[in-house]
């Protein structure tokens, strides 16, 4: 069985109502345009709502930056520059040593390897909001 469909699963988690999601469907057809991006241009969805669903879609976690508390010896072990770069940041470590990473992208292999090496320790992608992660770099690496 193939993966849901975003608008699928953002009905279900009733973020947007059938009509909704069949009036996106309608103009993606004629704009080509994504359908998370026609979502959010009708505002019928913000940025976290697509955020999550885009986690279920692809069994990722997702995290809310803006209700955690990040440790500082974790955020120390990866340098600011590489945080804004792949716009990642460490927000837990595992009892097996695994490093769960937010990142604006947790699609970027490239990024999770260097972000790997860099760490010493394995690491799992998790998604979380683009302007979450922005706040939270300010918040956490200075501004």
């Amino acid at each position: 069985m193939g993966r849901k469909l975003l608008g699928e699963i953002l009905k279900e988690q009733g973020k947007i109502t059938p009509e909704q999601l069949a009036d996106a469907l309608g103009r993606q057809k004629e704009s080509k345009e994504i359908l998370g991006r026609i979502l959010y241009h009708l505002n019928a969805v913000d940025e976290r709502d697509l955020q999550e669903a885009w986690g279920v879609q692809l069994g990722m976690e997702f995290v809310d930056l803006r209700q955690m508390l990040l440790s500082s010896e974790l955020i120390a072990r990866l340098p600011a520059e590489m945080a804004r770069r792949y716009s990642a940041i460490p927000v837990r470590e595992e009892a097996d040593g695994t490093v769960i990473v937010a990142m604006a992208n947790p699609l970027d292999v490239r990024a999770a390897g260097e972000i790997s090496a860099h760490l010493k320790a394995p690491m799992r992608s998790a998604i979380a909001g683009a302007s979450d992660l922005d706040d939270a770099l300010d918040k956490y690496y200075g501004a």
